[in-house]
């Protein structure tokens, strides 16, 4: 009997009674007995596709015809667009990261304070309200896009600090005042006679109830006479500290003296927390300024 060669897989094959076209035994493929090729498409009813048809990728592929095309759909996460203006998505940013950075002081001061993890949720808000803004994405940053950005970024880290500035401020002026004896102060001849007469067991130190803390009488003494010699007019009881340690007082005073002379740092107000020197808050500051302009500046895709 004659045996036809698949032009395909160059399987031998019988060949039919009739002249016509016949499927090959192992590729299925329509074989001519002339030798040509008819097609590559076509496959009996009953049969399955071969394996070299089926995906190798199990279906991953997508219509872009990379495996890798639907991977980047899924980690460009659940886009957000209120508008496709560039000013609107700047605006969109300042009000965000502002008043997202306005909330977590109050919450910093109030009920928790999380170092490092407050500034990356402010940039988080900063880029996802430029991206809403500008049309789902990030847009291009010019020299005035990146101005105007890290005007935010400075802008939501100096509230971030004067919330804690002010937390500590009304801690420290009822701190103060409970050890003076009031505010303003009376000259510090009365102020000395009333702290001695409050020692009553002549220890040399006295609790502050405001407080709940105990502080030392001749230490207090010296912190009053440095700050009434010092040209600056304190403001808040808590002034008091600040010009006797650094000669400035309110919110600068109160960023001088954290840089230079530390300052504690408790996850939740009232709290003794941890002592940091000067450096270690500088260090702090650093980290948490980088952390809130990477997360600011960082992109999303509009696709």
């Amino acid at each position: 009997m004659d045996r036809i060669r698949c032009p395909s897989c160059h399987t031998e094959n019988d060949a039919p009674q009739s002249a016509g076209p016949f499927f090959c035994s192992k590729c299925h493929t329509i074989v001519d007995p002339k030798g040509a090729l008819k097609s590559t498409s076509m496959r009996p009813p009953s049969e399955a596709p071969p394996p070299s048809s089926r995906p190798a990728n199990g279906g991953a592929m997508s219509e872009l015809g990379s495996p890798f095309a639907e991977v980047h759909r899924k980690i460009q996460g659940p886009r957000t667009s209120v508008g496709g203006s560039l000013i609107l998505g700047y605006l969109l940013a300042a009000v965000a990261g502002l008043g997202v950075a306005a909330g977590l002081a109050w919450v910093s001061g109030n009920v928790v304070r999380l170092p490092l993890v407050f500034p990356l949720l402010i940039g988080w808000a900063v880029r996802r309200a430029l991206a809403a803004g500008a049309g789902g994405g990030t847009p291009d940053r010019g020299i005035l896009g990146v101005t105007a950005l890290l005007a935010i970024v400075v802008g939501s880290f100096g509230i971030l600090r004067y919330g804690e500035y002010a937390a500590t401020e009304k801690r420290e002026s009822a701190h103060y005042r409970g050890v003076y004896g009031g505010f303003p102060t009376a000259d510090l001849k009365t102020v000395e006679i009333s702290m001695r007469q409050r020692d009553n067991d002549a220890d040399g130190k006295i609790f502050i109830s405001e407080s709940q803390r105990t502080v030392d009488v001749e230490d207090e003494i010296a912190r009053l006479q440095g700050q009434m010699i010092a040209k600056e007019v304190p403001t808040t009881a808590y002034d008091i500290a600040l010009i006797s340690a650094v000669g400035q007082k309110g919110f600068r005073g109160h960023v001088i003296k954290a840089a230079t002379k530390g300052e504690p740092l408790a996850l939740r107000p009232n709290k003794e927390g941890w002592k940091l020197g000067g450096f270690a808050i500088l260090i702090l500051w650093v980290l948490e300024f980088a952390l809130l302009l990477v997360s600011s500046f960082a992109r999303i895709d509009d696709d």
